[in-house]
């Protein structure tokens, strides 16, 4: 960003995009002068703070919130990538990061596979009332 002056009025224009200031200081050499010094592309501060890559690839399983679709996930601490799908298959996908291809440690794959294939709460609750009624209602004969 550039902060420009025009010269005969005195009159400040701050936080101006460095390409438009460059145009105008070429279009109007006399009469604008820049405030700061632009700053230098390269060096120039970022905005976004770069986090430090791992070492290695960290992996762990989860379970989404909303939906109840579990993954494998696997982050080198600066970007992460997840995999939802068959637990079967779950063994031979790659994840590419760090540059490399990284594949889910087997125990890893044991859990998902373990948490994957869990029969659904819900449907545990109404097989267990539906068994519950059927005894109740043989009792009551």
């Amino acid at each position: 960003m550039a902060d420009l002056r025009v010269v005969s009025t005195g009159k400040e224009f701050r936080r101006i995009d460095n390409g438009i200031a460059l145009l105008l200081e070429e279009m109007f050499p006399t009469a604008l002068e820049r405030i700061n010094t632009p700053e230098n592309a390269i060096t120039a501060p970022r905005h976004i703070p770069q986090l430090k890559l791992a070492d290695k690839v960290a992996f762990n399983v989860g379970q989404h919130p909303t939906t109840g679709n579990c993954f494998i996930r696997a982050t080198d601490g600066r970007s992460e990538m997840f995999y939802i799908g068959d637990a079967a298959q779950a063994r031979l996908y790659t994840f590419w990061l760090l540059g490399k291809p990284h594949t889910a440690p087997p125990e890893i794959v044991e859990q998902y596979a373990r948490l994957k294939n869990a029969p659904d709460p819900e449907w545990l609750a109404e097989q267990s009332r539906n068994a519950r009624e059927t005894q109740e209602s043989k009792q009551r004969r």
